[in-house]
């Protein structure tokens, strides 16, 4: 499987309470997944959410609705968004 450098995981993974089961996640969230390539860096990193489960799908659907409306610069800013996160303010993921 090919990945990006920023973009939604591959597979949701349940770790300490913070990603969600496959169960969990909203049909119309799943469809939007299935049309794009998983990434390394979550987008909740990228906008500098907290990893809640509430706040780990909410990211990933403002990605992936971005990424539908403007599919060839919605990777590139993520990406340099996640870098001035994790480099300045020291942002992890899970």
């Amino acid at each position: 499987m090919q990945k990006k450098a920023s973009g939604e995981s591959p597979a949701p993974r349940h770790i300490a309470g913070t990603c969600p089961h496959p169960e969990d996640i909203p049909q119309d969230l799943l469809e939007l997944r299935l049309k794009h390539k998983p990434g390394c860096i979550p987008p909740y990193v990228s906008l500098d959410r907290k990893g809640s489960v509430e706040e780990v799908l909410q990211a990933e659907r403002e990605y992936l609705l971005e990424k539908n409306a403007r599919p060839y610069t919605t990777d590139t800013r993520y990406f340099f968004k996640a870098v001035y996160n994790i480099v300045f303010r020291k942002k992890r993921s899970a």
